[in-house]
Order: structure tokens, then sequence, then C-alpha cells
């Protein structure tokens, strides 16, 4: 299981430069974006569904707001809580982002059928809710070290 997950990753490596180089977004900042498709959340609930330390939160959301694909309000019922939200030019950087729908990638899950694609999809989010469950100290501080989650 374990060698067929990185021979995934193998695969997808040069799609994910690609995509970093024709964004200029980084996957961690593309992964931030795309938890926000879903409507505005709170700084703290982005940290945890999108897998980044405090920190390195604060700092690409500065970098996603400067340059317009968020924004960061205060909660008007919860003033000590702030709210963001993706905006106009940040949808559009995620659908710049389809290269993976034109890829090799995109072309096999259109070719699995329905009960393939859910089952694929339940057992790699079981699978991946696991590792973050699982992961040791060592595992987070590794992660917290690559710069706004460069490759």
């Amino acid at each position: 299981m374990l060698t067929a997950f990185v021979d995934a990753l193998v695969l997808a490596e040069p799609l994910q430069m690609q995509l970093w180089k024709s964004t200029g977004l980084t996957f961690t900042q593309l992964r931030i974006l795309r938890r926000l498709r879903d409507g505005p959340m709170s700084a703290g609930h982005l940290a945890e569904a999108a897998g980044v330390v405090g920190p390195s939160l604060t700092r690409m959301l500065a970098s996603l707001e400067q340059r317009g694909l968020i924004s960061r309000d205060i909660d008007r019922l919860d003033r000590r809580r702030i709210v963001i939200r993706l905006t106009e030019p940040g949808s559009a950087a995620l659908a710049s982002s389809a290269i993976w729908r034109q890829s090799s990638f995109g072309r096999a899950a259109r070719q699995m059928d329905d009960v393939e694609r859910r089952a694929f999809v339940t057992t790699l989010r079981s699978f991946l809710r696991r590792v973050r469950e699982n992961r040791a100290p060592a595992d987070q501080h590794a992660a917290a070290a690559i710069p706004n989650g460069q490759p």
C-alpha cells in the first residue's frame, strides 16, 4: 500500500511543479484556497483543515491577502475572531489550476465509474486522516520547516 502511495506521489511531482510555476502559488497555498472554496473559515479552523501550523498559516495568509486572493475580516459577532474568505481573484486562481483535470490523473479519474471514485476518495481520506492522527512531533516540525509549503 505504501509503495503504491509513493508511486502516485512520484507520478504527481512533475504536475505539481508545473502547477506551482503556472500559478506562482505553493501547494499549501492552493490547499488553503481549496478549503475556502466551501465558504469562509476562522484562522483556527483553516489551519486545522489545511494541516498548517499557526505561524506558517499567518505568513501564507498575508501573502495570499497581498495578492488579493483572500480577505481577512473581523467577525461581526465575535470581534476576537478573524474570518478568512476566498475572493473572486482567488476563485479564478483555483480555476486556473485545472492542470490536474487535463492530465493523465484527470483522464484516469474520468475513466473510473462513480463507485470506484467514491471508494478511492473514501479510502484515501481515511488513510490521510490516520496519517495526520499518527504524526510524530518530528513529522510536524519537518512540515513546518518547509517555507510556505514550497517543494
